[in-house]
This record gives C-alpha cells, structure tokens and sequence, in this order.
C-alpha cells in the first residue's frame, strides 16, 4: 500500500479552512480543533498522573519528540517539552495532529510518511506557495523558512516536494483557502516590493537627494 498523498493534502486545507484568521506562520497550539484533542507535555503528563517519563521513549532510549494518546475519545498530543527549537517542536504537533485527522490506528513506515505530508501541507500550503512564486516571489529554502517559520531542513524538503509536481491540480477547497491567505499574500509581496527599492541604487540616491533638500528647508527655516 501507498501513501495517499492526496488524502493527506486535503485533510490539511480543510483543517485551515475551519480557522477563523489565517497566518503564513501557522502554530499549531493555536489552532482550534472541531475533534477532542489537547495538547500537554510529556513531562506535565506525567508530574500529573505519575506515569513514568521512560514510557515515552524511543526505540534509541531517548525521549520522544511527540506522541498520541487516545482516552475515551479525547486525543492527548504530548510533545517533549526540553526541545528548545519551537520551529521542531511545532512540526512535531503537525505531524501528530496529522495521525489524529488521518485516522491513522497503526504507527508504520506508510502512518509516518502520511502524518509528515499533513505536516508540511497544514504548515505550508501548496497552493500559497504558488501563488507567492506567480507573484515573482523567489522561492529557497531561506524564503520559504522565512516567511511559513519554519527550519530550513523542512523547508528545502517542503520545496523539493512541491517542485516535483508543479502542474498539480488545485481542489476547490484549496482555492478557497487561497482566498483566505490573499491577503496575506499580497502583504507579502508589498512588503519584498518596498524592500527592493529601497535597496536599489537608484532609490538609495533619490532618498538622499530628498533628505539634502529637507535639510537645507530646515536651516533655511532657522535662520
């Protein structure tokens, strides 16, 4: 059995689509849930219930980054709370939020690379990130970490993905979420606009021409 990429992608945009503002840096902790589902660390859960933190390690020993726990219908995300990177940290709530909305009743090689496609669709949409480079946005791995918040190695792995399939169709639930992030998209733009011109030599001698004329009104004015 394949991951069902196109699953995972639509369970993301309609996840966002149920938000009441949308953000380009999107925090998962923020995020409002129509399923059961609260967010806790690993080490309140257990100071709390009095369950050993060693339950929730790894295969290697170490203490993991997320897991799931589901209790009479409510989804318990724990995340390990010593993990300093908040950009890691909120790309682990993703994945496991990703389990949750996929449904997934098993932990195999195909759950993870479906919980991690969620993650990177909720965390950067692909419809946003061509409607950034339609506008003359310069998508890299700096950009893109830059402008969704997120680490540069999930960034050129979001990138490399979406540049394999560029012509890929757009659902309706897509185009519409792009019509929620618009304007943020727009503002975007704006702003890399102003930037661009600010830093232009042409800009740069045009500003200072302006700042003499206004200091010599200044003194003029004083005398």
């Amino acid at each position: 059995m394949k991951p069902d990429f196109e699953r995972c992608r639509q369970a993301a945009t309609l996840l966002l689509l149920e938000q009441k503002e949308q953000h380009m840096a999107v925090q998962v902790r923020s995020l409002s849930f129509q399923k059961k589902i609260m967010i806790d660390s690993i080490q309140h859960f257990s100071h709390l219930t009095g369950a050993p933190v060693y339950q929730f390690t790894g295969r290697k020993g170490l203490l993991k980054d997320g897991c799931t726990i589901v209790y009479q219908g409510i989804y318990l995300v724990l995340y390990n709370v010593s993990e300093i990177n908040q950009q890691r940290l909120n790309w682990t709530l993703a994945h496991e939020i990703g389990h949750i909305y996929l449904e997934h009743q098993t932990d195999g090689a195909l759950q993870e690379v479906e919980a991690h496609a969620f993650a990177s669709h909720l965390l950067v949409p692909g419809i946003v990130l061509n409607a950034l480079q339609n506008e003359g946005t310069a998508l890299t791995k700096e950009s893109v970490s830059s402008i969704f918040s997120i680490s540069l190695t999930a960034a050129e792995k979001r990138l490399a993905t979406f540049q394999k399939r560029p012509d890929i169709p757009f659902s309706e639930e897509e185009r519409q979420l792009l019509r929620a992030y618009q304007p943020l998209i727009d503002q975007y733009t704006e702003q890399q606009s102003f930037c661009s011109k600010v830093d232009s030599p042409i800009y740069a001698e045009e500003n200072a021409a302006m700042i003499e004329k206004m200091t010599l009104h200044w003194l003029y004015d004083g005398i």
